[in-house]
């Protein structure tokens, strides 16, 4: 699948970018020679530029899956399930679960006015 030139070279240089402030981070001079062989690559090379670009955001794609998912779990275990269980220690229960009547039917003996219908939702 081909990329669009200028998104190719849109993530060629973020890469660089990214790159530039790993190296101003660590301080490790081989980034910048990497940052400036993208640099020539993209200029010499629009063929390999794509293929760059296209696994950098296949890569980037994956880690976005892998990422969402833990994240999902977290937010389920360390949110929702406690609120779930002080939920269920502290509620009545409202859905009849708990099976004591001897019907899930509940009859409501209410006069409907004009009023009530106008806002159902």
């Amino acid at each position: 699948m081909m990329i669009e030139r200028k998104k190719s070279l849109e993530t060629i240089i973020v890469l660089m970018g990214a790159l530039l402030v790993f190296y101003f981070i660590f301080e490790l001079e081989v980034l910048l020679y990497i940052g400036l062989g993208l640099a020539v690559l993209s200029i010499i090379s629009g063929w390999l530029t794509d293929r760059l670009a296209w696994l950098w955001l296949k890569l980037a794609e994956g880690i976005g899956y892998v990422m969402s998912r833990i994240l999902l779990t977290l937010i389920f275990y360390i949110f929702l399930t406690p609120l779930a269980l002080l939920s269920r220690l502290f509620t009545k229960d409202h859905l009849q679960l708990k099976g004591k009547q001897p019907s899930y039917f509940v009859e409501r003996n209410q006069k409907y006015k004009a009023e009530d219908m106008e806002n159902v939702w």
